[in-house]
Order: C-alpha cells, then sequence, then structure tokens
C-alpha cells in the first residue's frame, strides 16, 4: 500500500497543522521545513520589500508575498517528466500574485515570479533548472532563473 499524501490530502493536513509550523509535500510525504535562518529571511523580506516598491508605481494589481501556498494546476504527467513526483507542493520564498485581500487565503493558482533563497547548502544549480522547466510548463509569459553567491559578511 502507497502512503503517499495526494495534493488533496496534504492540504487537509495541512489545515490541521499550527499557523506557525511550515510544511512541503516532497515526493508525496509531508515534510515539516526547519525555521530559515536570519539572513534567508532578511534576503526574503528585502525581495519582498523591493518588489512591492515596484509594483506599487508600475502594476498595483499584483503584490509580492512570502511563503504563499501554490495550487498552479500542474497535472502529474507535468511535474513526473520534469523530474518531480505528482504529489510535490513546495512554498517559494516569495511570490509576485494578483492582489486578491481575501482574509484566510493561503494558496494562489497563479504566480508572476518565483524566488526561493539558496543557502550554501543546496543544490543550486539542480534547483534552478527544475524551477525554470516547472515555471516553463506554467502559463507565465515571463521566464528567468538566475543564481549569485554572496558570503555571510556581505548582507
Amino acid at each position: 500500500m502507497d502512503s503517499r499524501l495526494s495534493p488533496a490530502a496534504f492540504r487537509l493536513f495541512q489545515e490541521g497543522r499550527p499557523d506557525e509550523e511550515r510544511w512541503e509535500l516532497i515526493d508525496g510525504m509531508p515534510v515539516m521545513m526547519t525555521p530559515p535562518l536570519i539572513d534567508h529571511n532578511r534576503i526574503a523580506s528585502n525581495l519582498e520589500r523591493l518588489l512591492n516598491d515596484a509594483l506599487e508605481r508600475h502594476d498595483p494589481d499584483r503584490e509580492a508575498v512570502q511563503r504563499p501556498g501554490l495550487e498552479l494546476g500542474l497535472s502529474p504527467a507535468v511535474l513526473a517528466g520534469l523530474g518531480f513526483a505528482g504529489a510535490y507542493r513546495p512554498e517559494p520564498d516569495v511570490a509576485v500574485i494578483d492582489y486578491d485581500p481575501v482574509p484566510g487565503r493561503r494558496f494562489v493558482d497563479r504566480a508572476y515570479l518565483l524566488a526561493e533563497v539558496v543557502s550554501g547548502t543546496d543544490v543550486v544549480r539542480e534547483e534552478i533548472a527544475q524551477a525554470a522547466w516547472l515555471l516553463g510548463g506554467s502559463d507565465l509569459t515571463m521566464r528567468s532563473a538566475a543564481a549569485s553567491r554572496r558570503d555571510s559578511k556581505s548582507l
């Protein structure tokens, strides 16, 4: 018997967990994420602020947010073709989404930019390649993936 969760079962599982817990579905298994480093949070917060400053001036119908749940509607076959199991629901560190101030909203079905802050322990090249392919399979008109490295003294 397969004990992996479907995306729908994972969302039900998540709804029963406290808000301060952060979970991702990786290959059908719920994985509790460790709290990120302060430097990681600082980078994500700075990116979110810079994006929101620009969006306020140029596209007020969109906003940048941290760690939204994604339901992009990619089929298990598309995910499998990208090297992901069909039961895969990561959360990006920052995303640009449609501005829609609905109380209690956790998930979005459209994103215009997804950003992940990577650390020295991440498999950067593989993750960026997979993310670029994942984005290419969705309904985005512009696609870009980049990595840069900064040492901890330059934060």
